[in-house]
């Protein structure tokens, strides 16, 4: 008979944690890059590989079988040799958000930010806390920024 499956250590527990998040309904509607990464994959899966790259895994320098064992455990996402994926579906709207590559002058400065379009579009009304519209002064330079929340 096969070994009952070693305890959760710490660590796979963090990068469990950690990775649970980035494909939680709080992360994945901001997410621009993991959203691309979903869509372009067969069924949504992303690949371990990918996800290596993510700063705050990236810096626990571990390998692809490290990262299946610390996700082994979770319940909301289903890892298989294609990589990683939710086990919910995406939130109502998600995939309907452009998420091609902001143009320079959209580019996103501060993580959760999302584009004007993005906030506009009623689905995802009551997930945008505070919204900024960012317009370019004359020739002569410079950002203007407003807080547009009301």
């Amino acid at each position: 008979p096969a070994a009952p499956p070693a305890e959760e250590t710490t660590d796979e527990k963090e990068i469990r944690q950690q990775v649970e998040y980035y494909f939680s309904d709080e992360n994945i509607v901001s997410d621009e890059f993991l959203l691309k990464q979903m869509k372009k994959a067969p069924q949504g899966f992303v690949s371990l590989h990918i996800l290596l790259t993510f700063p705050k895994i990236k810096r626990r320098k571990i390998g692809v079988g490290a990262l299946r064992r610390a996700l082994r455990r979770s319940t909301v996402l289903n890892v298989s040799d294609k990589g990683v994926k939710r086990v919910a579906p995406l939130p109502p709207g998600t995939m309907h958000v452009d998420v091609k590559k902001p143009s320079s002058h959209h580019k996103q400065s501060t993580p959760g930010m999302v584009t004007l379009d993005a906030v506009v579009d009623k689905r995802l009304q009551g997930r945008v806390e505070r919204a900024w519209s960012r317009t370019r002064r004359d020739r002569g330079g410079g950002d203007k920024t407003t807080d547009a929340s009301g």
